[in-house]
């Protein structure tokens, strides 16, 4: 069976919505037929979106960046394509792996439809411009997961319009990296101050996105640039606490430059379905839920004292309603708002939660400008203002007020450790930790595995109905 597929998008109209997730596409029709004005060419763009939910809203983006690091641990032999990420025992057979390739590739063949289709429909210049960017932000988003867990990844940038053809080679990863960049900048350019609408993308966030990529590729320059424009555009703050950057009534607030879009009753968030303790299954609507993701030791002792990020993202009790204490093993709570039905008269189930997920936060862009600066010139002023921001959200204290939880007096290796570490706190269940693990070089002593482990297998399906794939070092 081909792996790649003819995308014909069509679309119910769409472009009079409120929100991403109002409404699903519901009929197909053929591109040559659809692409005629604005509202159709939306639709379109809508559903490149539409991938993004499946990607992350389940266990593969988790399993990849989350349970494969020190963040957490998979006890459970029952979760067969879940345990071997925290084993490091991945084969080209998993599921996980095999799903993600073909919805990221899926994604991209959309988001090359809309690149090739819009320029030709009538409509705004700056209209066609902006939607144009929204493709090339989404297209630069899957190859970045893309060539960060498996290496050198087929680039395919034109339209799928046949059956024919469709095998290809894997590019050069630094291919990959370029392409990726060039779309991010070309994002950058044309995107609007503001986003059109909830959970589309502005220019601040191609530009933060620009930043997570010129760090992997180890350009700090370009990286503390990118991330101090977005510091200084004045549009983002930290939530006051913590906690609130996780509240289904703050999703797309102040803190969030790009998050996917979850809403109760029409595409929800599923992730705490299987990271909630089901001693907890009388107290959480829409149970069972099952603990495949234990918090690690590490994590667990790595908050400091009064650290108030601990209490969302290592939780060992719950209290009732009636004011019992049930406890269990640390667990990550963070996109539980709403689902303890003792709690309120109102709420959400564990598979069907409204709070989104964010892909990029402006505590992430505080810390990448920290650790950016830092690699370029050592400590500065503004990277100490950055980081300190971050830690003093974390305890409570005014975000913009000197505290005694500051760092200070730092050389540029302890400085550099500092944020490392500050992001292993801030950011779990969020699936960055892996990718910061990799990056930096610090995965192999960390984890315990080969150099080889570092990226995973290509899907033994895929090589199977293309005689041009080879396989990744290490993996049969």
């Amino acid at each position: 069976m081909k792996r790649l597929f003819i995308i014909l998008i069509g679309l119910t109209a769409l472009s009079s919505c409120n929100s991403l997730l109002d409404e699903k596409p519901e009929t197909f029709i053929s591109p040559e037929l659809f692409y005629k004005n604005m509202g159709e060419a939306t639709s379109a763009i809508y559903a490149v979106y539409d991938i993004l939910p499946s990607l992350y809203g389940g266990s593969a983006m988790t399993a990849f960046g989350d349970v494969a690091s020190n963040s957490f641990k998979v006890t459970s032999a029952s979760a067969t394509d879940y345990q071997p990420f925290f084993l490091h025992s991945v084969g080209s057979i998993n599921s996980l792996i095999t799903s993600f390739w073909e919805t990221s590739y899926r994604g991209i063949d959309r988001a090359n439809t809309v690149i090739a289709r819009v320029p030709a429909i009538s409509g705004d210049e700056n209209d066609k411009a902006e939607l144009i960017g929204e493709a090339k932000f989404l297209r630069a988003l899957f190859y970045f997961n893309l060539v960060r867990l498996f290496g050198d990844v087929p680039l395919k940038l034109d339209e799928t319009t046949s059956l024919s053809n469709l095998k290809l080679k894997r590019t050069d990863k630094d291919e990959v990296y370029k392409q990726i960049v060039n779309d991010l900048n070309d994002a950058k350019a044309s995107l609007p101050e503001t986003p059109l609408e909830s959970g589309r993308p502005s220019t601040h966030a191609a530009r933060a996105y620009l930043a997570t990529v010129d760090l992997t590729i180890q350009d700090y320059s370009d990286a503390a640039a990118n991330a101090l424009e977005v510091i200084n555009s004045g549009k983002y703050k930290l939530w006051e606490s913590y906690n609130d950057a996780f509240l289904e009534k703050n999703d797309n607030g102040k803190e969030s430059l790009f998050a996917v879009q979850f809403k109760r009753d029409v595409d929800g968030n599923n992730l705490m379905g299987f990271s909630l303790p089901p001693v907890l299954n009388n107290y959480i609507a829409g149970s069972p839920v099952y603990d495949l993701m234990i918090v690690s030791d590490a994590l667990l002792n790595s908050y400091e004292t009064g650290d108030q990020r601990k209490d969302l993202n290592a939780v060992t009790s719950y209290v009732t309603s009636s004011g019992a204490v049930i406890h269990f093993e640390p667990m990550c709570f963070k996109y539980s708002d709403g689902i303890f039905k003792d709690k309120g008269t109102t709420y959400n189930d564990a598979y069907n939660s409204g709070v989104n997920y964010p892909i990029l936060r402006y505590a992430d862009v505080l810390l990448m400008y920290a650790e950016a600066s830092n690699e370029g010139s050592g400590p500065t002023d503004d990277g100490y203002k950055a980081i300190n921001r971050v830690r003093r959200r974390a305890f409570g204290a005014d975000i913009n007020t000197p505290s005694v939880h500051d760092l200070s007096g730092l050389d540029k290796d302890s400085f550099r450790q500092a944020v490392w570490l500050e992001r292993f706190r801030e950011f779990p269940f969020e699936a960055n930790q892996w990718f910061d693990l990799v990056r930096t070089g610090r995965a192999e002593a960390t984890l315990g595995i080969s150099s080889e482990k570092t990226i995973y297998p290509i899907p033994q399906r895929e090589i199977d109905v293309n005689d041009l794939l080879t396989q990744n070092p290490g993996y049969n």
